[in-house]
Formats: structure tokens, sequence, C-alpha cells
């Protein structure tokens, strides 16, 4: 369990939404930390060509994923390369475990992973946090 909590919010998954999270989160001054198993990008990363997305007529997937992470970072997005297993919430803070051992902690969490979703147990109350009703996506 983390003792020393240095980011402000965390946010699970990389992928559009995540990255656009992070951005946003940075662009508040909020310091925070993305946390992907993969590389960034999400299904993104799956897609060759994208012809439907707002301002670029001919993208590649890899290419936007590149651009969005580039965009959070610019912002002081953290990216870490970690599977979250566990999601707690310990008085105010919610807390991680991760598959590479680091036990991120911060006072906001945000899950923007579809993907593997099912792998993260869900919150025991989560009457405090919103999500899709299948599994909370805690957003505090």
């Amino acid at each position: 369990m983390a003792t020393e909590y240095e980011h402000e919010v965390i946010i699970v998954g990389a992928g559009p939404a995540g990255m656009t999270a992070g951005m946003y989160a940075g662009r508040s001054m909020l310091k925070a930390v993305v946390l992907e198993r993969g590389a960034p990008g999400g299904e993104l990363l799956n897609t060759e060509v994208i012809e439907d997305y707002p301002g670029f007529e001919h993208v590649l997937g890899w290419e936007l994923a590149q651009k969005f992470e580039s965009h959070a970072r610019k912002f002081g997005a953290e990216f870490r390369t970690a599977g979250v297993t566990v999601v707690r919430k310990v008085g105010e803070m919610f807390e991680c475990e991760c598959d590479n051992g680091d036990p991120p902690a911060a006072h906001a969490l945000a899950v923007e992973s579809e993907l593997g979703r099912e792998e993260i147990e869900p919150l025991p109350d989560s009457s405090s946090v919103t999500g899709p009703a299948e599994q909370p996506a805690p957003v505090a």
C-alpha cells in the first residue's frame, strides 16, 4: 500500500478517453498518472486507417495515438506501463494494485478502460462513484 501520494488523479487506461482525461487533468493543474498495461492508444493501435475523426481526413491509428499521448504529456500527464488489478478506496484516497508492483494512490480516480474491465475488482461500496451498471467506473 502506498504511503506517499505523489498524484492527484489516477487514470486507468490510455486509450483516447484516458489520454484525453490526462490532458484535461493537466490543463487543470492536477498531477495525473495514466496507467496502461500496454502501449498508449487503446483500440487506435488496432486500427489501420481512420477517416472519420474530426480534423483528420486520413490518419493512421498509431499516428493518432501518438498525437494523443504527446498532447497529454505536454500538459503534464505521466504515463506508466502497469496493469491495474485492484482498486480500493481507503479513507479519502483511491489506491491501485498494479502487476508491476507500483502502488499509485490519489484523491481521484477515473477508469477509462473498456477491455479488461472485468479484471479489475469493483469497489465494495460503489454508492459514491459513477459508471456503467455492470462494473463501477469510479470517477471522484
